[in-house]
């Protein structure tokens, strides 16, 4: 080791071999202070076709004209029924959930955002005017499921359909 270390082969050695690691090459150029942020899309990217689709953002916004939230309210549902059916929870652990993911229009949603919005959710009973829009569509058990998942009601009708 000693005869390897006088002659200057073990830099040799070593970069040599950092072309094989990205890590490496970073080390030595003097760059090793790595730090990246990755955010998942795929949820997201299915579940808004299929709430645009269905029309469920033009009927919750409709909901809410002439009321004054100081928030996207149909953002804040969008976000709490994606997170309920990806990974089920509290809306605490949705408000921590969804900074791993872009969604759009939920970097500015607060925990108390997820929570006016539930109680809008509950105070129109939601469900029962979009069951029409559900059973119309081709994708009405995932639509069903994913409202049953909110913990709004479904009415038995519609969770037959779905």
């Amino acid at each position: 080791m000693d005869q390897i270390q006088d002659k200057g082969e073990i830099e040799n050695l070593v970069r040599s071999l950092s072309r094989h690691s990205e890590k490496v090459l970073l080390v030595l150029s003097g760059k090793s202070d790595i730090r990246a942020d990755a955010k998942k899309i795929g949820p997201a990217l299915i579940c808004e076709r299929l709430w645009k689709e269905l029309g469920i953002g033009k009927i919750i916004r409709r909901l809410l004209s002439g009321r004054k939230f100081g928030f996207d309210v149909e953002r804040a549902i969008f976000l709490t029924v994606l997170h309920r059916l990806f990974v089920s929870g509290s809306d605490r652990s949705c408000d921590r959930w969804h900074r791993d993911y872009v969604i759009d229009g939920s970097d500015a949603l607060s925990l108390h955002h997820l929570y006016r919005a539930m109680a809008f959710l509950e105070e129109e009973n939601i469900s029962y005017i979009l069951g029409a829009r559900m059973r119309k569509s081709k994708c009405h058990g995932t639509c069903g499921r994913g409202f049953q998942a909110t913990g709004v009601a479904i009415p038995p009708t519609i969770r037959e359909v779905a």
